[in-house]
């Protein structure tokens, strides 16, 4: 029995030493001392070395700074090109300011961006031609917003401001020439129609007399029609306060509302 004690108290001694010698310590927790605890970009401390632990884009240079900013330009060995400079961040060559293009040789801000059709590039974004809107990814004729079918109410007309008229469906189309113009088709329901020049989000109806339709009606446009969304409605509503004559003369608010 007490040579058995011996030997077990011997081979345990020697399991220590051992344990001292290649590996430090038994116990990885004695490594980390609280030595890491509080200080900047470091996560916290590597319970086998004993390092502190830096965050993504900070390293341990193991002499003492503890966690140092990543130059990614210096690890990679950059080479940038005139007029070019290293982020250290990334690693990536990047225009000085004033410079642009694949090798930023060019002090034009448009030198490579491709816009889409009807648009051009000023000082490095692309814009919309006038008379085209951005609608999507692409720029389309102003008048695009205007498309479409409506129903046409008169109203405060002067003969009878206290009356409203449904004068039926109109269709607003593109003008077969003029991008700029409009036509609605059966307007104020004499089967006629009539064109109108659009500027944004306005239009006019310039005085013009349609051939065919209900009889020879003269129409004009008093105000700058407005293309707006009804504030309680939600509609979208083209109106204009115009004049139409047929033998007498009648002054209404034409109200168009779009299905």
């Amino acid at each position: 029995m007490m040579s058995f004690k011996k030997s077990n108290f011997f081979l345990t001694a020697i399991l220590f030493i051992a344990c001292l010698a290649f590996f430090n310590s038994c116990n990885p927790d004695e490594q980390c001392d609280g030595s890491c605890d509080g200080l900047a970009n470091v996560l916290g401390c590597d319970e086998a070395t004993g390092d502190c632990i830096c965050e993504f884009g900070w390293y341990n240079d193991g002499l003492g700074g503890i966690c140092n900013r990543v130059d990614s330009c210096e690890i990679n060995a950059t080479v940038c090109p005139e007029n070019a400079s290293c982020d250290p961040n990334t690693g990536a060559c990047e225009c000085d300011e004033g410079w642009y293009g694949e090798n930023c040789d060019s002090n034009d801000a448009c030198a490579e961006i491709d816009c889409v059709d009807n648009a051009s590039c000023i000082d490095g974004e692309c814009f919309c031609d006038e008379g085209y809107e951005l609608i999507g990814e692409e720029c389309v004729p102003t008048i695009t917003q205007y498309l479409g079918v409506y129903n046409q109410v008169d109203q405060n007309c002067e003969s009878n401001p206290d009356e409203e008229y449904v004068v039926g469906t109109v269709t607003v189309e593109a003008h077969p020439t003029d991008a700029d113009k409009i036509n609605l088709v059966n307007f104020a329901g004499f089967d006629h129609t009539v064109y109108a020049v659009v500027d944004g989000n306005t239009f006019t109806i310039p005085q013009q007399t349609p051939a065919g339709g209900d009889g020879e009606v003269t129409y004009e446009g008093l105000t700058d029609g407005t293309y707006s969304v009804g504030e309680l409605t939600g509609d979208v509503l083209l109106s204009i306060r115009y004049r139409f004559e047929s033998g007498t003369i009648e002054i209404c608010d034409a109200v168009l509302t779009k299905q």
